[in-house]
């Protein structure tokens, strides 16, 4: 018997059954799957982890500034410390 592989979507981090990650999307939040992960346990100066931050700027903003920008968002915060 084998398990069912899985990966975590690197947005809202539930998991998303490898046979369907040729979508390309999670199946929970529609998150690009070719993203890197949200860090999630460092707080920015708000008391906001990356996650909480990206979502506020994507409220604000819209989803098509979102969708233009989510990779430069994550790549900012690969470097730095939140």
């Amino acid at each position: 018997m084998t398990g069912i592989k899985v990966k975590d979507c690197p947005e809202c981090g539930l998991l998303n059954p490898e046979t369907l990650l040729l979508q390309e999307e999670c199946i929970h939040c529609g998150a690009d799957m070719s993203l890197p992960p949200l860090r999630k346990g460092i707080l920015d100066s708000q008391g906001k982890n990356q996650w909480e931050f990206i979502q506020a700027l994507r409220a604000s903003n819209g989803e098509k500034w979102y969708q233009e920008n989510k990779q430069r968002l994550r790549s900012r915060f690969l470097g730095m410390n939140i």
